[in-house]
């Protein structure tokens, strides 16, 4: 440890002196004249401030009485209407906040003044889970919807993304297009059922008793045991279902020609579904989305 000439510590030494040097500027004026010129300058910044709001203020108010007594229809307008809208639009625009009135309620406590944007994510929240809650019963069933339950930007781009291939089954194989396409929209719920999700199964094609080569996959429909096939694309369910139609069991169908009804009618007698209103489903579909017109 370093040592000053009187035997002291520098450290002490050094803390002493600057204790010393402070003592000697409290006890002179020094300090008090520093305090005096700030005090000072906050007082003039203070009076200057007032000085130029007064001038301000003291100018608006000559302006507005100058307008005022020059400008009769400015004395005719209802200001006290006026000072009220504004106040009631600031208090619903400028704190952006909505009023909610409990309407079983309405003389209890009045209306309650509450952020509008909690209101909204609350119905906005229980909207989805709802739309959810619909989506999973709607897909779950494999059975042919009614057209009635679905929805039209479905429709309109299942048949953008499938009617050149309709229009292709139908000259290689005879079988209308619009049947087709139908089918395919009542089966696969507009391409969004579980089976045609998971499986590229968009006719709702069963696996036979002895099916080589096929992939079948377990879906509950008639039974909980009922097999259904998996397709590694949809162009191989399209085949297939035209394949199928090839079968013997619907050989009276082509004679049909281009009749829609007629084909609805027989593939439902023919044992194609066994869902009674099969045919009437095919048809409605076909008319209601104009189908007819994959035909030409």
């Amino acid at each position: 440890m370093y040592k000053s000439k009187y035997n002291i510590p520098l450290e002490i030494e050094n803390s002493m002196a600057a204790q010393s040097r402070f003592q000697r500027i409290i006890q002179s004026d020094e300090v008090f004249q520093i305090l005096g010129k700030l005090l000072h300058f906050i007082f003039t910044l203070i009076r200057s401030t007032i000085q130029v709001t007064w001038a301000l203020v003291t100018g608006l108010l000559s302006f507005g009485k100058g307008v005022w007594r020059d400008s009769p229809w400015i004395r005719r307008l209802p200001w006290g209407k006026i000072t009220i809208l504004g106040l009631v639009a600031y208090l619903l625009l400028g704190k952006g906040l909505g009023f909610s009135i409990d309407m079983n309620n309405p003389l209890g406590k009045g209306a309650l003044l509450i952020p509008s944007h909690i209101e909204e994510e609350e119905v906005k929240e229980e909207e989805k889970t709802l739309k959810v809650t619909e989506a999973e019963e709607r897909t779950k069933d494999l059975s042919p919807i009614s057209p009635a339950l679905l929805k039209n930007p479905d429709v309109q781009g299942f048949v953008r993304r499938f009617e050149a291939t309709a229009r292709k089954e139908m000259k290689l194989y005879g079988i209308p297009a619009s049947i087709k396409m139908g089918q395919a929209i009542i089966e696969s719920q507009a391409g969004k059922s579980v089976l045609a999700a998971g499986s590229n199964n968009f006719f709702g094609i069963k696996c036979k008793p002895k099916c080589l080569g096929c992939t079948c996959k377990n879906y509950a429909d008639d039974n909980k045991y009922d097999m259904f096939r998996v397709f590694d694309s949809a162009w191989e369910s399209w085949r297939a279902h035209s394949e199928l139609l090839c079968n013997p069991r619907y050989s009276k169908l082509p004679l049909y020609g281009k009749d829609y009804k007629k084909w609805a009618h027989g593939l439902k007698k023919a044992g194609y579904a066994t869902d009674p209103a099969y045919a009437s489903k095919l048809i409605n579909v076909i008319e209601k989305y104009n189908l007819t017109m994959l035909d030409q």
